[in-house]
Order: C-alpha cells, then structure tokens, then sequence
C-alpha cells in the first residue's frame, strides 16, 4: 500500500485492521482455497483493480518509524 497498490490479503494478523475489505484491497479467509479463488475473481471484475487502486491512501510512515527508532534508541522522538 505504501506504493498505491491494492492489496489481497488473507484475514491474519493485522491485515484485517489495514486493509479495507472492498475499499483499498480484498480480503479472503485463511487457508481456505475457495475463498481465495473467489476473492481473485473479484479482484479481477472489469474495473475493479483500477476502482480499489482509487481507495488506497498513502501510508503515514511517521508512527512506524517512530516506533523503531524508540525500540532502537530507548528515546522517545
């Protein structure tokens, strides 16, 4: 996403947190082949790529960094 690309993710972790399902990339539920095949199919309707690519936002690397140079340095920016 960090790259405006729209996503397929599996719902794990915190992909479902991120990732709107519909909105700026696809969900589908873990190891679950069916539910992969039918994400891809939506993934791949006329328009649909160029219509979630329209809802990704770029990401705010400020917290991420933030976070790591804090782990790294102790100090809190």
């Amino acid at each position: 996403m960090a790259f405006g690309l729209r996503l397929i993710a599996t719902r794990v972790g915190g992909f479902p947190a991120q990732i709107q399902d519909g909105v700026d990339g696809l969900l589908c539920d873990p190891d679950d082949v069916g539910s992969l095949a039918e994400t891809l199919k939506r993934f791949y309707a006329p328009g649909e790529p160029e219509r979630l690519r329209a809802g990704v936002r770029p990401v705010d690397p400020g917290p991420v960094w933030d976070s790591y140079v804090e782990t790294l340095t102790g100090l809190s920016r």
